[in-house]
C-alpha cells in the first residue's frame, strides 16, 4: 500500500466518522488527537511536593475519582482539606460530606482553608448523600428531574467546576439495606451493592463537569486473611476499579513531633496503590503539623536537596554533611538548613518557585516525548495542504479566526507545525485558532508592502509599454 493510498483510508475514515455522528450525535465516536480527548492532564496540588511528586502530573487528577485510605489518625481528612485549600488558590470551591461531623471551622482556618470557599453537607444517608451530588431521575409523576449539585450550573460556574469533593468518610454513609435493617442484622456487603450502580453514574458526571472527588476510606480487618496485610477498605471492588487514583496513607511509628512535651505531629508515608494517570506503587514520606497542614520547610529541604538547587560545596563528596546555596551560604547539617529556610523567607520563595519549575519542566518533558511525531512524508504533507488550500477558498469572505475554524483539528494542527507553534499537540482547537490568529495576520501585514510593490511596477511598466507603443 502506498502512502497515498494510507491518506485516503485516513479520509475514508474521517468521512464514515462523519456519517456516524449523524445518526449518534457529535460526541458519539471521535478520533483520540480531537479535543474531546483531553490528553494534558490537569491536576490540583495535594499540598505536599513529595507527594505530587509521587502522583507525577503534580497532584490529584481533575475530573476524576480518588481513594484516600488510612488508618485512625494518620492525616486522611487534613490532607483532604490540603486539597481544598490549593483548588482555592486556582479559583475553586469545595465540597465536604462531613459524614463522620468532625469538621470544624477553626480547623480549616489554621490549615489555611477559606470557609466561605466551602460547601458543607452532613448527610449520613449513603443514598441521599449521592443523590445530593448526582440529582435524581423524573418519575412517572415528576415532569422533570431534580437535579443535584454536579448538575446546578451556578454552583459549578461559581468554582465548583474547579474545585474538589471530599467525602468524609464513605465507611461512615449508611447504605439504604443497612437503613431499612434492624441494629446487629447481618446484611452482605450492604455498601458495595450500593455504589456498583451508583458509581456507574457518578464517575461518568465527575468526567463532564470536570470536578476531583477524594472518597475517604476506613481500614477494616479481615480475621480471615493468613498472610499479607489482613487490613482491607471498605466499599467492596467497585469502588478500587472506579478510582484513578488510590492513595494509601499510614502513620511511621516512632516519628512524632513533640512540642513542650505536646504532639504537634508525625511522618506519614504515602503508597500510590494505583495510578491510571502516571507510574503506580510509588512511595512519599512528608511531615504533618497537627494545626498547620503539611510541614512545607522540610519538603522544600528535601526537594531542593535531591533536585540539586542546594548542593554540596566544590570539593566536598557526595557523602558530606555540608549544604550550601547562594541566599543560604554555607551551613553543617540538615536541621541547619531547615533552620535557614525557615528563617529566611526569600530563600524559602526561591525555593519553592523552582521547585515548582523543575515539576512542571519534567511533567511538560514526559508530554513532548510522548506527543511529539515525526514529521509527515511530503506526499502527506502536499494533500494536506492542497485540502486546507480548498477549505480555505471556501471562506475568503470569512475572517481569519472563521477561517481557522473551519479547519478540522488534525488540518490546524499541522498548520501550527509549520508556523513552529509549540505544545501544539496538548492544545484544544481554539487554543490552536488563538495562538495561530496574531502569526497569520503578522505575515499578512508583512505580505501587503510587497504586493503594493508589485502593483506599482506593474502598473509602470504597463505605462512605459503604452508610450512605446504611441511612438
Amino acid at each position: 500500500m502506498t502512502k497515498r493510498d494510507e491518506i485516503m483510508d485516513a479520509n475514508l475514515l474521517r468521512q464514515g466518522i462523519a456519517e456516524i455522528r449523524k445518526v449518534y450525535g457529535s460526541a458519539s465516536i471521535f478520533q483520540a488527537d480531537e479535543e474531546a480527548v483531553t490528553y494534558k492532564m490537569d491536576a490540583i496540588s495535594t499540598g505536599s511536593f513529595n507527594i505530587d511528586d509521587a502522583v507525577g502530573i503534580g497532584g490529584v487528577p481533575r475530573g476524576r475519582l480518588i481513594m484516600l485510605s488510612g488508618g485512625e489518625s494518620s492525616g486522611k481528612s487534613l490532607l483532604g482539606l490540603s486539597i481544598i485549600r490549593e483548588a482555592q488558590k486556582q479559583g475553586g470551591i469545595g465540597y465536604y460530606v462531613d459524614a463522620e461531623h468532625t469538621l470544624t471551622v477553626d480547623w480549616m482556618r489554621s490549615l489555611g482553608v477559606d470557609p466561605e470557599g466551602v460547601l458543607v453537607s452532613q448527610e449520613d444517608d449513603a443514598e441521599r448523600a449521592f443523590e445530593l451530588l448526582m440529582g435524581k431521575p423524573a418519575k412517572k409523576s415528576q415532569t422533570k428531574p431534580v437535579l443535584g449539585v454536579l448538575q446546578n450550573e451556578k454552583v459549578l460556574k461559581a468554582g465548583l467546576n474547579k474545585g474538589v469533593i471530599i467525602v468524609d468518610s464513605l465507611s461512615q454513609l449508611v447504605p439504604p439495606i443497612e437503613r431499612s435493617a434492624q441494629l446487629g442484622d447481618y446484611t452482605m456487603a450492604p455498601m458495595a451493592r450500593f455504589l456498583t450502580p451508583a458509581l456507574r453514574r457518578f464517575v461518568p458526571l465527575l468526567h463532564r463537569t470536570g470536578v476531583t472527588c477524594v472518597v475517604i476510606l476506613q481500614m477494616r480487618l479481615d480475621p480471615g486473611q493468613m498472610f499479607g496485610d489482613p487490613r482491607k477498605v471498605s466499599g467492596g471492588m467497585a469502588l478500587k476499579h472506579a478510582a484513578s487514583v488510590w492513595m494509601d496513607v499510614a502513620k511511621i511509628n516512632g516519628t512524632e513531633i513533640a512540642k513542650d512535651d505536646e504532639p504537634i505531629g508525625h511522618t506519614i508515608k504515602v503508597k500510590i496503590k494505583k495510578n491510571k494517570v502516571a507510574v503506580p506503587f510509588k512511595e512519599a514520606e512528608t511531615v504533618i503539623h497537627y494545626m498547620k497542614g503539611v510541614d512545607r520547610r522540610s519538603e522544600l529541604a528535601a526537594q531542593a536537596m535531591k533536585r540539586g538547587i542546594i548542593t554540596h560545596p566544590e570539593g566536598a563528596s557526595e557523602n558530606s554533611n555540608t549544604w550550601t546555596h547562594p541566599k543560604m551560604g554555607r551551613v553543617v547539617g540538615v536541621n541547619a538548613v531547615l533552620e535557614a529556610i525557615n528563617d529566611n523567607k526569600e530563600l524559602a520563595r526561591i525555593l519553592h518557585k523552582e521547585i515548582t519549575a523543575y515539576l512542571k519542566k519534567e511533567q511538560g518533558q514526559k508530554s513532548e516525548e510522548l506527543f511529539e511525531a515525526e514529521s509527515p512524508p511530503e506526499t502527506q504533507d502536499e494533500l494536506a495542504w492542497e485540502d486546507m488550500e480548498s477549505e480555505a477558498q471556501q471562506a475568503t469572505s470569512l475572517g481569519v479566526r472563521d477561517e481557522l475554524i473551519t479547519l478540522s483539528l488534525i488540518k490546524l494542527k499541522d498548520l501550527a507545525g509549520s508556523k513552529d507553534i509549540k505544545g501544539r499537540h496538548t492544545m484544544s482547537k481554539q487554543e490552536l485558532v488563538e495562538a495561530l490568529i496574531p502569526v497569520i495576520e503578522q505575515e499578512d501585514q508583512e505580505k501587503q508592502p510587497t504586493v503594493a510593490i508589485e502593483e506599482n511596477n506593474n502598473q509602470s511598466k504597463t505605462s512605459d509599454t503604452n508610450e512605446v507603443s504611441a511612438e
